[in-house]
């Protein structure tokens, strides 16, 4: 992966597999003269002709095997570019040997940029530390990342919180070459995770608040107020609307209503004497 097919470039990759086939061909070509040479064996006749057919098979092998190399290769770049993943690769000491064009989306850098820089280059410096230390643990046991999140920071200055994914991988000595995986946006999925968590949190509060309403409440026995948490004395209608969504309408109920008819009619009587 540390190297990417450019489609631009095939009519160079074709002549470099034309030059390779070429000197497969003469590899066998001089391996032959010298094997028949070797043993006092005339390179005319039948031999010269062994030794044609046998390079021209060489040849068409060879391209045979290097077109479909070309073919695969193309094949796996067409499957990195268009896949929604940012497909990477970093060294042992972390940094980028490889970016897929996805990067441009996901972060708004060129592959080209993010390459010989760590992950811990594209995030904030809080963030970066703590994503270190999660690394640190597990590049030492050359463990497995799955789906660690952590949150970058766009070209443009925004965050992305990316969900990353990894495997060591090793050469053939078996030594630690450094991880291959993958990031995937989540931001908007955060997003919607954190609003859901707001709103449980304002409902809570909205339970908690109708709780106090049905528990006891200190009321003054002449004045009818009600003492408050803080310890200050409320009228009743100011205090239920402040804990919860009930609004107050004022009348008269028909006793007190009666009541104050009476009120009215003496004051009036006394008013005429």
């Amino acid at each position: 992966m540390g190297t990417t097919f450019k489609k631009e470039r095939f009519g160079a990759y074709v002549r470099l597999m034309v030059i390779l086939c070429a000197a497969i061909s003469a590899m066998t070509a001089v391996e032959l003269t010298i094997f028949f040479l070797g043993r006092g064996v005339s390179l005319w006749g039948p031999h010269l002709i062994f030794i044609i057919f046998n390079s021209l098979l060489a040849v068409l092998a060879s391209s045979v095997v290097l077109r479909r190399f070309l073919e695969d290769k193309k094949r796996f770049q067409d499957l990195i570019e268009r896949t929604s993943d940012w497909i990477w690769e970093v060294d042992e000491e972390g940094r980028y040997t490889y970016a897929s064009p996805r990067i441009r989306d996901l972060l708004g850098y060129e592959p080209e940029e993010v390459l010989h820089k760590t992950p811990f280059d594209l995030m904030r410096p809080e963030e970066a530390k703590r994503t270190r230390e999660i690394f640190a643990t597990v590049i030492a046991r050359r463990g497995p990342l799955n789906s660690f999140e952590n949150a970058n920071l766009h070209k443009d200055g925004r965050l992305v919180v990316l969900e990353t994914s990894g495997l060591p991988f090793f050469d053939s000595a078996g030594k630690f070459r450094g991880y291959r995986g993958i990031d995937r946006d989540i931001t908007g999925r955060k997003k919607i995770e954190q609003d859901r968590e707001r709103l449980i949190t304002e409902l809570k509060e909205s339970i908690a608040n109708v709780k106090t309403l049905s528990g006891m409440l200190p009321i003054c026995a002449d004045c009818k107020k009600i003492r408050s948490d803080k310890g200050y004395w409320e009228e009743v209608a100011s205090y239920i609307t402040k804990h919860s969504d009930v609004l107050f309408s004022h009348g008269l109920c028909p006793v007190c209503a009666e009541k104050a008819m009476k009120e009215l009619e003496e004051f009036k009587r006394k008013s005429v004497l």
